[in-house]
Formats: structure tokens, sequence, C-alpha cells
């Protein structure tokens, strides 16, 4: 029983565990976004970084809310992330498709200039790669908000589907801190940043896996989500190389 109790308090206090994702956002985006906020920035940006911040403070003020015992507040925030999240969505298919084309224009521009030899082909390859961690974020967020609200009547498997959407925040931020802090895409000369960022989310899930013990629907919601993330990190380093996943973002962002 105490271990029961014991797991309970720390899913109450979840909203304070996820202020540490405040803490990386600022210091992830500083350089290219907080630090320069007032230069003039395509509005996309703004928009999607606003209902971002919309979702990160639904994320952190909800598990407050149920540990404080606001139920109906709760409640009402619940139906309110049915309008933020679509705009999450939204937003973020506009930045994807922005990013895109940005980068693609920077490869241009780099050849134009006798910088780089990339044929018309290459710099379509290589743009349509260079996505691939945000297309796969946001499925990762979008997959578990779908799970989570599929199980709102059940609080425990829907607390742990909520934890699991909260964990793509790691992305966004921890890679940027090693990109803008540290310049670095390497560490150690071989290891891509991204998969810090999904080593830190597996050995998350797995602790709270373990932390579930008497709770085999808990276990059940984290088994699954690790799973989901595990199967997208191998799709991440497999299919970003091929013809499908090229023809599928150009596709997408011109649509």
């Amino acid at each position: 029983m105490r271990s029961i109790q014991h797991t309970t308090q720390i899913y109450n206090n979840l909203g304070y565990w996820f202020l540490i994702f405040v803490l990386l956002a600022f210091v992830g985006f500083y350089k290219t976004y907080f630090s320069v906020l007032l230069d003039p920035h395509p509005s996309v940006i703004h928009l999607h970084f606003s209902c971002m911040a919309l979702w990160m403070g639904l994320i952190i003020v909800q598990p407050l809310l149920i540990k404080y015992k606001k139920f109906s507040v709760h409640r009402a925030l619940g139906k309110l992330s049915y309008l933020v999240f679509p705009l999450v969505l939204i937003t973020s298919a506009m930045m994807i498709r922005y990013s895109y084309f940005a980068y693609k224009s920077g490869l241009e521009a780099k050849v134009q200039n006798g910088l780089e030899s990339y044929s018309g082909a290459e710099i379509l390859h290589l743009s349509a790669y260079e996505m691939g961690l945000a297309i796969f974020y946001i499925l990762w967020l979008a997959i578990f908000f779908i799970l989570a609200i599929y199980h709102k009547k059940d609080r425990i498997p829907h607390s742990r589907y909520i934890l699991a959407a909260a964990l793509t925040f790691m992305g966004p931020t921890v890679d940027r801190i090693f990109i803008f802090w540290f310049e670095t895409v390497l560490l150690w000369g071989f290891i891509p940043f991204e998969y810090i960022s999904y080593t830190l989310i597996n050995v998350t899930l797995i602790y709270f896996l373990f932390l579930d013990k008497g709770y085999p629907k808990g276990q059940k919601a984290l088994g699954i989500s690790l799973a989901i993330y595990v199967i997208g990190q191998v799709l991440y380093a497999t299919v970003r190389e091929t013809n499908l996943w090229e023809n599928m973002v150009t596709t997408f962002v011109n649509l």
C-alpha cells in the first residue's frame, strides 16, 4: 500500500516536474527566439510558439489540479485542450512546411554561391531528410494525446499517456541546447545529438514502468508508450534515407 501511495504522490506532483520543460525551452530557444524576439520573424513562428506554450501550460497545470482536488477546473481545461491541441498540430504542420522551404532555399543559395555542388535531386532529398525529427515528434505527440483522450475516464492509463505526450518536449528543447549552446550535432564525434533525447525519454518511461508496480493498467500504458517511442526511433534511423520518405514529405509540404 505504501508503494501505491508513493506512486500516486509522484504522479500528482508531475506538474512540478514538468516545470523543467519551461527552463529547457527557455535555454534551448534563447539564442534563436527569445534573444531576438523583437526582430522581424515570420508570423508562423510566433503562432506556433504561442500554441506550444499554451499546450505546455496545460500539461503543467492539469496534474496539479488533480493534486489539489480541483476536478471541475481540470475537466474544463481538458475540454479546452480539444481546441488547443488541433491548433498545435496545425501550426506544427505550418512550421514544418516553413522549415522545409527555408532549408531548401539555404541549400540552393549555397549552390549558387559555389559553396556546395548539390544536384536538384540531392537538395530535395536532404530537405526531406532534415524534417524527420520534427515530423516524428509531432506524430508521437498526436498518438499519445489520442490515447490519453480515449482513456480520459480511466485516470491511471490517462495520466501515463499524458506523461508520454509531455516527454515530446524533450527533443525540441534538449536538442537545441546541444546545437546552439554546445555547437555540435555529434557527441564524442559519432553519436547524433537527438539520440540523447531519445535515451532520456526511454529511461524515464522505463523508470515509471518499474514505479508502476501494483498498477497493471499503468504498466500496460507505459509499455505501449515505450514501444511506440522505440518503434518510431528505429523508423527515424532507417526510413529517412528512402525515396518513400522523400516522396511523402515532398507531397506534404506541397499540399
